[in-house]
């Protein structure tokens, strides 16, 4: 599995991780793939069915900012058990914060519509949209999928 690293400069903005103009392009592709496969549901195949959430939507959802190694981290710990991976291998392949920003990220309005309409604003909004790829499956179960990750009262959950 990749790292994933952010700058930490001890701003308020320390949690923001620094790109390059050609990071941004590839980051902007990623997101945008994840919001069509989002839209057009490309990920229903039988083989995958395990591999989506089936979980009620979180409650006591704590409204903090989260470190993206920190949304990682705390993703690769849930996901083999919480996705019923099967032993797959699996990517995180792109983690969006669902909190309104300004500028908004490209692409991020669609997952935060698919998280509403999953369980509402309010925990929308204190989520990170994640696309998890299994690369060793046969497309389209080894395209992606999106699941949704909040801290709540008692831990992080994947919904």
């Amino acid at each position: 599995m990749d790292s994933i690293h952010s700058a930490d400069s001890g701003s308020k903005d320390a949690n923001l991780p620094m790109m390059s103009t050609k990071t941004t392009k590839a980051a902007l592709g990623v997101v945008i793939a994840v919001a069509i496969i989002v839209v057009l549901g490309l990920v229903r195949s039988p083989e995958n069915s395990a591999a989506r959430p089936s979980f009620r939507c979180p409650r006591d959802i704590i409204d903090v900012s989260a470190s993206l190694p920190t949304v990682v981290g705390q993703a690769d710990r849930l996901i083999p058990k919480g996705l019923n991976t099967r032993g797959h291998q699996y990517q995180i392949i792109s983690a969006i914060w669902l909190a309104p920003v300004v500028p908004a990220l490209p692409g991020a309005s669609v997952l935060k519509r698919a998280a509403v309409r999953k369980c509402g604003q309010k925990i929308a909004e204190r989520s990170w949209a994640l696309a998890v790829q299994f690369p060793d499956l046969s497309p389209p179960a080894g395209a992606a999928t999106v699941v949704f990750i909040a801290k709540t009262s008692r831990g992080w959950v994947l919904y």
